[in-house]
């Protein structure tokens, strides 16, 4: 730990100036050890190495222990799925360090379903017939159609087809949406009258205007018990408050 101790120091030295110029402090959480004064803890199991990491880290601003939760699993993935979090790793609490994928390790990605209103399709690409993706959007608290993505995978042979016929009777010169879509393809619009529930795995930032989009975004079929004014942008609520909830349940 001697090279990495003096490493640490100096990096801590810079970050306290760092902040200064940019005010963006700078922290390591470290959650694993496999070397302890010369000797690999490899075969060590994980509990035990967590014990000496946490013995050996001095909280200084800059490094510090990285908790865990034990038997808590399902809690904390709901709180990370609230939380808009990419999702959680999930490790066997006798396990050893393996340099590889194990069953011992699991990260745990976190998916997501929103119903949007489908305000248009793009052109196909390569052997792909009549459309290659679903425009989407939900709407504001001013009622305005934001776009939020584009779904162009989930579809079977049949599904794509039966869209197809649904979205050629809405067509129109008229954009639905309040923002123009971005794309790199044509895009022809449709009357907001669709809706489609869609899987996907985080919101996020993109594009040149830096709007709100869903990532992986995946269709799973239509929703007819679903009116288009009814898909809206839905609060996300903190780890904490989803915590107070699941704690309220039991």
């Amino acid at each position: 730990m001697g090279k990495l101790s003096r490493s640490m120091k100096r990096a801590a030295r810079r970050s306290r100036r760092g902040p200064k110029r940019t005010g963006v402090p700078i922290a390591y959480y470290a959650f694993d050890l496999l070397y302890l004064d010369g000797y690999s803890l490899f075969r060590v199991d994980l509990e035990k190495r967590k014990e000496l990491l946490k013995q050996i880290i001095t909280p200084n601003g800059l490094l510090r222990y990285s908790d865990h939760f034990v038997d808590e699993g399902e809690r904390v993935y709901e709180a990370a799925k609230q939380k808009g979090l990419e999702g959680i790793v999930a490790k066997r609490r006798g396990s050893c360090y393996l340099e590889k994928r194990t069953r011992e390790w699991l990260k745990i990605k976190i998916t997501r379903t929103q119903e949007c209103v489908i305000g248009g399709y793009t052109d196909p690409k390569g052997s792909r017939e009549h459309f290659g993706s679903l425009v989407l959007g939900l709407y504001d608290d001013k009622q305005r159609l934001i776009p939020v993505g584009q779904a162009g995978s989930g579809f079977t042979e049949q599904t794509h087809a039966a869209m197809w016929q649904r979205l050629k009777k809405l067509e129109t010169d008229e954009s639905p949406f309040a923002a123009k879509p971005e794309s790199s393809r044509r895009i022809h619009f449709v009357k907001p009258e669709l809706v489609a529930e869609i899987k996907f795995s985080e919101w996020t930032h993109e594009g040149q205007s830096g709007a709100i989009r869903m990532r992986a975004p995946i269709f799973q079929g239509l929703r007819s018990d679903k009116k288009p004014k009814e898909c809206r942008f839905e609060p996300v609520k903190s780890a904490k408050e989803e915590v107070r909830r699941a704690e309220g349940s039991q």
